[in-house]
Parts: structure tokens; C-alpha cells; sequence
């Protein structure tokens, strides 16, 4: 028999309207079930984002409890051992009895239901920049940004913890890691001022802009030193237009002391630039030689 461990959460939609059934522990059913089943579907993308969908989870509902103005929704979360825990894939860490919150669920409360514009991956693979349609700049890792950028998972969020400010107008959303040993609850809030903070939008990107940086040996096939785009380079077997960005090699290219040569391969770092418009299958990609490594 599979063996799995066990994480307690808790989840309260509270109201101080005496005229909100939320007040009196109560709550619609049609309102009910759209958060049970975001719950369960929301645990299950991260799961399948962070484990390649290799290993179990279970989510299970308990017995609830009851808490001055709110309706308390319990919850089991079953995994394997060897599986990425959820609530670490998302960034949620309790320490001392209280909630902290980094990682995917940090980026996203940045985010506060902005699109987003551009994701580009610095020289580290590892190294994520998520640009927001307003210019923010926001830091994550490969893994993280795989959750931040995937849109079923950002859906279910938000019918977990934006959604039910506006279909059962509840004024606070509370989110409860309870201790294995202790039995003690340690809670986060989200409240009605704060509503947008895990929102998605329609749309994940304005446009799907994803740039990386490689280094390369870059064979040169055309050259203008009048103008820097439409040059034709070879590189990773195949002919590329490019834009070239580096002055001091176009610099270099009028002087006849410089020794280019078109047979050479030269050492460049090359940026890579894949756009996507969302509804649409296909991908524009552009490139662009930052440096060029000539003596």
C-alpha cells in the first residue's frame, strides 16, 4: 500500500455583514462548489507542473469548523514522499507559527493581476526575469516561472482566493497550514482591499515575449557596416538575420589594421527573442549579436 504524507490546510471566507450567510457559517452551494473544485484542480496543476505529473496527490475535504463570521473549508492534501511538496512549489513556509510567502506566490502578489510582457532568461538558466506591461522587473527561477506563466493554474488560483470576494462577497480570505504535531494553526489573510493580489487576467501575456542570451561561434556571411540589422550569420547549422548590437565591432570593421575575416568564426554572445501573440500558434523569432569577440 502506497504510502503518503499528510498536509493539513484550511481555507476561511469570512464577512462581518450580519446580512452575508458568511457571517452565520453559512454559504450557497453554487457558490460552494466552484471554490471545492478550484481547491482540489489548483493542487493538482501544481503537482503536475513541479513533478512532471510522475507522482500521486490526493486532496480531500474534512469536517470544517466553525470561526466568528466565516465558513471554515478543511482540507488533506496527500502526497508521495519522494514527490516536490505543493505548498513548497508555491512558496508557502511556515516558521514559528506564522506564514510566509516567497517564490510563485510572491511573484504573483507582485504581479497583482498584471499581464505580462516579456520573460527573459539571463546567462544562468536558471535566472528568470518576468517583465510586467508596465516595465516592473520581477525575479524567479525556471520552476517557478513554469507555475507563474501557466494559465490553468493561475485560473484556479483565482477562483480560489480573487474570485470569492466578488460571488459571495466576503471581506476577508484566509489561507491555514495546521501543524502535524502540535495541531496548531498557522493562517495568512487576504483582505477586500487587497482582492487583485492573486487575480489573473484574461490573458497571462500582452504578448509572449521569451529572450534568452546564448554564446555562440557566429560564421559571418554578409556584412554592412552602414547599417546594423539584416546581416546573415551561420551558427548551430543553420543561416540567421541578425541585428548586431555591438558599436565597437561595427567600429572595428572600418579599420583595415582589425583582420576580420569572413571565413573566421568568431566568438559572439547572441540574444534570442521568440514573440508570441496570444491566439496565435505561430512564433516570431528575431536575433540580435550584443558582442562580438574580435581582437
Amino acid at each position: 500500500m502506497t504510502k503518503f504524507t499528510e498536509t493539513k490546510i484550511s481555507l476561511h471566507y469570512s464577512s462581518d455583514d450580519p446580512s452575508n450567510p458568511l457571517y452565520h457559517h453559512q454559504i450557497d452551494l453554487e457558490q460552494l462548489a466552484p471554490i471545492l473544485s478550484a481547491v482540489s484542480k489548483m493542487f493538482r496543476d501544481v503537482n503536475r507542473i513541479s513533478n512532471d505529473d510522475d507522482q500521486d496527490i490526493k486532496v480531500r475535504i474534512g469536517e470544517g469548523g466553525v470561526k466568528k463570521g466565516s465558513i471554515e473549508l478543511l482540507f488533506t492534501i496527500l502526497q508521495s514522499p519522494e514527490a516536490i511538496s505543493v505548498l513548497k512549489a508555491l512558496g508557502i513556509t511556515v516558521t514559528g507559527g506564522s506564514i510566509s510567502l516567497g517564490g510563485v506566490m510572491e511573484v504573483i502578489k507582485k504581479l497583482k493581476g498584471r499581464k505580462i510582457k516579456a520573460v527573459i532568461q539571463g546567462d544562468n538558466p536558471d535566472s528568470i526575469t518576468i517583465q510586467t506591461v508596465d516595465g516592473e522587473e520581477l525575479s524567479c527561477t525556471q520552476a517557478q516561472k513554469r507555475l507563474i506563466t501557466d494559465k490553468t493554474f493561475r485560473k484556479h488560483l483565482d477562483q480560489v482566493f480573487s474570485e470569492p470576494f466578488q460571488s459571495t462577497n466576503a471581506t476577508k480570505i484566509s489561507f491555514g497550514v495546521v501543524d502535524a504535531k502540535t495541531d496548531e494553526e498557522a493562517t495568512f489573510d487576504i483582505k477586500l482591499h487587497e482582492s487583485d493580489a492573486l487575480s489573473t487576467p484574461d490573458e497571462i501575456f500582452e504578448t509572449n515575449v521569451v529572450k534568452t542570451n546564448h554564446t555562440v561561434n557566429v560564421k559571418f556571411r554578409s556584412v554592412s557596416v552602414k547599417d546594423s540589422e539584416d546581416w546573415i550569420v551561420e551558427f548551430s547549422q543553420k543561416e540567421h538575420k541578425v541585428e548586431i548590437l555591438d558599436k565597437a565591432f561595427l567600429t572595428k570593421l572600418q579599420d583595415e589594421e582589425t583582420g576580420f575575416n569572413f571565413g573566421r568564426l568568431y566568438k559572439s554572445d547572441v540574444e534570442k527573442t521568440v514573440t508570441t501573440k496570444p491566439g496565435h500558434g505561430r512564433a516570431k523569432t528575431e536575433y540580435k549579436i550584443k558582442k562580438v569577440y574580435i581582437s
